[in-house]
């Protein structure tokens, strides 16, 4: 697992103050971290994280509008 989270707890995420564009990025933080967790308890279990079902021009496009 990533020692190099960003510092969102639950306790941030779920407070009625936290502003939208924290709690996003905080939950995506949070769920990342049970499915590793999830992935250490069970090594039985294939997970995979990340993968790209697009075309790479595809994802060329997206970073030249950026």
């Amino acid at each position: 697992m990533p020692e190099d989270w960003n510092a969102f707890t639950p306790e941030i995420v779920t407070a009625p103050e936290t502003h939208p564009f924290v709690q996003y990025p905080g939950t995506k933080t949070l769920a990342e971290q049970a499915v590793w967790k999830f992935a250490d308890e069970h090594p039985d279990v294939d997970i995979t994280v990340g993968t790209c079902t697009h075309s790479t021009s595809d994802s060329q496009v997206f970073i030249d509008f950026l």
